[in-house]
């Protein structure tokens, strides 16, 4: 774990989604219809926030037609480094709420770090030092 940084863990194959765009056309056509749970907003390509079912639940009370998802965003907050010590990206999920943490550099959302990949490598790699003994 010592060796191991955020970068081994991260997924890097995601969507990202303009702030602007209307939040009916994300909901109808990406929250609908796909796997990802989170996408990174940004704003002139920088990242401002990250939407999700639960960002658009706490904040959408009234029509949706009317919103854009910059409107049902969360602000973007802790995010982590894609060179930070696997011990440490430990560390931090487990006292973060957000799920996925956001990886950042240099100003760009390169990856998204879900807990259940960090709990999935260590289960494989304490199942793969068991099987050494």
């Amino acid at each position: 774990m010592v060796t191991l940084q955020v970068a081994d863990l991260m997924r890097t194959r995601f969507e990202q989604i303009q702030g602007d765009v209307p939040l009916r056309r994300f909901i109808d056509d990406k929250l609908l219809r796909s796997d990802q749970v989170c996408w990174p907003v940004l704003e002139a390509d920088r990242p401002v926030g990250l939407i999700s079912i639960e960002s658009i639940r706490a904040k959408v009370s009234e029509d949706a037609s009317r919103l854009s998802v910059a409107d049902a965003m969360d602000e973007l907050g802790d995010a982590v480094r894609p060179d930070l010590r696997g011990r440490d990206a430990l560390k931090f999920l487990l006292a973060s709420k957000r799920d996925p943490i956001p990886v950042v550099e240099a100003g760009y959302v390169v990856g998204l770090l879900h807990h259940a990949d960090l709990m999935r490598w260590l289960a494989l790699h304490q199942l793969e030092n068991q099987l050494r003994i």
